[in-house]
């Protein structure tokens, strides 16, 4: 639900009024984005969805559409290093995906469950609050502007149940 009440909110302008539901009721795994999914969609997935990207500086894929930039990192390979972590999952697998909305939208919009959404205030930048869902593998990055929080952009990255998948240091 949270994705498609960003992807509505997108649409709408930034509007909210339309998307009353918790992103919490979502009927797909929270760290879905427009049928993406960390460890399940491959690189393949994501061009269907997304087209070629628009650049590949180096350990990620750009891909630009109407209302966000998306910045998908994928796997080299079982256990290789890459720009994020080293997971046990094979090559052009989707470790994480950052979604940027080119609209503005308001953190309260999004009506985030404070239950499972942990706020940290970071320190530097002072405006900047993250908003953590360890469990399912959501970040939501924000930026206050006077005491109003706006979506700077989302993180989706494996759930916690996928920390089987993490190669250890030692290899």
């Amino acid at each position: 639900m949270l994705i498609s009440c960003l992807v509505l909110m997108l649409s709408m302008g930034g509007r909210s009024s339309d998307c009353q539901e918790s992103p919490q009721t979502a009927k797909g795994p929270p760290n879905e984005w427009k049928g993406l999914v960390p460890f399940r969609s491959t690189r393949a997935d994501v061009e269907r969805l997304l087209g070629k990207p628009a650049m590949s500086p180096g350990s990620f894929d750009i891909y630009k559409t109407e209302g966000e930039r998306v910045d998908v990192r994928y796997s080299v390979g079982p256990c290789e290093a890459s720009s994020v972590e080293r997971w046990n999952v094979a090559k052009d697998i989707v470790i994480s995906m950052e979604v940027i909305p080119q609209k503005t939208i308001s953190i309260e919009s999004l009506h985030l469950d404070t239950k499972r959404y942990l706020r940290i205030q970071e320190s530097h930048p002072e405006n900047w609050v993250q908003y953590w869902n360890r469990a399912d593998g959501v970040i939501v990055h924000s930026i206050l502007q006077g005491k109003t929080a706006y979506l700077y952009f989302m993180e989706y990255r494996p759930s916690a149940k996928a920390k089987s998948l993490r190669c250890s240091d030692d290899k």
